[in-house]
């Protein structure tokens, strides 16, 4: 169900949660099938001792990151999805009159690719996840094709702020 339905199972579905990347992106079924076949060692290893799901309750304590070992290995994690959008969940961020463009290259990205980038982005800084961070912002790199040096969490905070200064201000 997972691979088909954009990351969501059934169970998923009606708990409005979903499968992602680490890097925020849609797994692939390689990973999907990592997660799977390792559900095997994180719910049902214990079932012999009655206590199933012991393993991946104990990983998801653990590494502070709410992953069991599937997703650890496939480099996925469970998010929930939000039900209510208020301002601050947009990729709108104010800019000054005066404020110059860091990285004109931001003009590949499209409204969703920000929009996602927004949503991990905060997603990263809630939980302090550095990884989700950096793998966030080497992707970004990678498809934006920008070479810096800028720390990740100032690079996407500087990335949202090019986006809306070039796009938010009277639909330039």
């Amino acid at each position: 169900c997972e691979l088909f339905f954009n990351g969501q199972s059934l169970g998923k579905y009606a708990l409005k949660t979903r499968v992602i990347q680490m890097d925020g992106s849609t797994p692939d079924i390689s990973s999907m099938l990592l997660r799977w076949m390792l559900r095997l060692v994180d719910i049902w290893i214990t079932l012999p001792l009655m206590f199933p799901g012991v393993v991946a309750l104990i990983t998801a304590a653990v590494n502070k990151k709410g992953q069991r070992l599937g997703d650890i290995a496939a480099g996925t994690t469970v998010v929930k999805l939000r039900l209510v959008t208020t301002f601050a969940d947009t990729i709108f961020v104010d800019t000054a009159e005066d404020y110059q463009v860091v990285f004109p290259q931001i003009r590949s990205l499209s409204d969703r690719d920000m929009s996602i980038l927004k949503e991990v982005l905060d997603m990263g800084v809630k939980s302090d996840n550095p990884y989700l961070l950096g793998k966030l912002a080497t992707k970004v790199r990678e498809v934006t094709h920008i070479q810096t040096n800028m720390p990740d969490r100032d690079f996407l905070y500087t990335l949202l702020s090019d986006y809306n200064h070039l796009y938010g201000r009277n639909g330039q």
